[in-house]
This record gives structure tokens, C-alpha cells and sequence, in this order.
């Protein structure tokens, strides 16, 4: 009787021992929770004040044109203007889009936002080419689609985009300083279709709005 309580105890401890070890190695393979990357600086919104839209827009149109004037760089100094034209972008498409943008429109600024990132955080020795093509490619593309608003329709902007579509798909056949050209030129197209849109939407505005008079004679004073 007693060697049979042995073995139940053997039996009893070496299925202990066995548990143990099959716990500690599923502790081992537990999978390590990746940490989700930080998502991009959300984009200002338009405001709906169409008259306050108006300024804003002229100013950041002419910081865009201003930016595209000093293209094309060298070497760092062009890193530092094209993250300066996302930037300029960055603000002026949610201008002329207006306050609600859809889905394809975020998307858009999500694309530009990531290649200014891009621009500001990857290694000197890695290419910006590739960032700049998709940042461009994005604004060319939310351009295109608010040119068929009801507000620009006055703008003849049908030109100019056929010019910049077809100076963006070129981008991705050159390099080097034949890249940082082409991609002033699509700059400045882009700033001129952006001057176009504001001239456009101001003049709306402005024909809109009704006139404001002083009276020609400040009423008598009461004896």
C-alpha cells in the first residue's frame, strides 16, 4: 500500500512539474504588444466665415507663392523649402475646399502631411525624392477635384491642371537636380492655380456682399 502512495505522489508531482513548464513556455511565446505609430498633426479646419476664409486665403496663397519663388534649392536648402511648401499646403487646401471635407480629401492631406514628416525626419542620406513626388501628386489631385466645385467653375483652371498632371507624372523618370526643377516647376504651377482659386473665390465674395455707405450728413443736434 505504501509503494502505490509513492507513486501517486510521483504521478502527482511530475504532472505538477509538467504543468509548470508548459506555463512558462506559453509565457515565453506571448506575443510583445506593438505600440501603434503616432498619428499625424491633425489639419486645421476651414472656417465657415467665407469673408474670414477670403483673407486667410490670400495670405497663405501668397506665403505659397512666395516659397515656390525661391525654388529649386541645393542639397539641404531644397529639403527645407519643399517641407516649407507642405506646409503652405497644409493650410491652404482646407481653405479652398471650405469647412466640411469628405473622406478623399482627408485622405489627400494625410499624404502631404506624411511627406513633410518625411521631409523633417528621415536621414540625411535617404532619397526625398520619392516624398516629394507623393506629396505633390496628393496636392495636384485635391486641387482637381475642388476645381469642380460650383466655385471655381469661372476660374479656367482646366489648363493649368493638365500642365501640372503631366509635370507630376514626369517627376518619378528624373533625379538629382533634374528632379529638384521639375519639382519647382510643379510648385509653381500649383501656387498659380492656388492664386487663381483665391482670386476667384474673393471676387464671389466680394460681388455677393452687399455695399456698405456712411451717411452723407451726420444728423443735427437736437437744440
Amino acid at each position: 500500500m505504501s509503494v502505490i502512495r509513492i507513486g501517486d505522489k510521483g504521478r502527482i508531482l511530475a504532472g505538477a512539474a509538467l504543468a509548470g513548464v508548459l506555463l512558462a513556455g506559453c509565457a515565453k511565446q506571448a506575443p510583445t504588444i506593438v505600440p501603434p505609430p503616432p498619428k499625424p498633426n491633425p489639419q486645421p479646419a476651414a472656417t465657415s466665415d467665407v469673408a474670414v476664409r477670403v483673407r486667410e486665403l490670400g495670405r497663405e496663397a501668397e506665403a505659397l507663392a512666395g516659397d515656390s519663388g525661391q525654388l529649386p534649392g541645393q542639397g539641404d536648402d531644397h529639403r527645407r523649402l519643399m517641407h516649407r511648401v507642405f506646409d503652405d499646403l497644409a493650410r491652404v487646401l482646407p481653405l479652398l475646399h471650405g469647412p466640411q471635407p469628405d473622406g478623399v480629401f482627408k485622405n489627400r492631406m494625410v499624404s502631404i502631411e506624411n511627406s513633410r514628416a518625411l521631409l523633417s525626419n528621415s536621414p540625411q542620406g535617404l532619397s526625398i525624392e520619392p516624398a516629394i513626388d507623393t506629396g505633390l501628386g496628393a496636392a495636384q489631385a485635391a486641387l482637381a477635384d475642388i476645381a469642380r466645385t460650383s466655385y471655381y467653375e469661372q476660374a479656367d483652371l482646366g489648363p493649368l491642371l493638365d500642365k501640372l498632371s503631366a509635370k507630376i507624372n514626369g517627376l518619378d523618370l528624373v533625379r538629382g537636380p533634374l528632379h529638384q526643377v521639375d519639382a519647382a516647376s510643379a510648385v509653381d504651377l500649383t501656387s498659380q492655380i492656388v492664386s487663381k482659386m483665391a482670386a476667384v473665390l474673393a471676387e464671389r465674395v466680394s460681388s455677393q456682399s452687399p455695399p456698405t455707405t456712411a451717411p452723407a450728413t451726420a444728423p443735427a443736434a437736437g437744440r
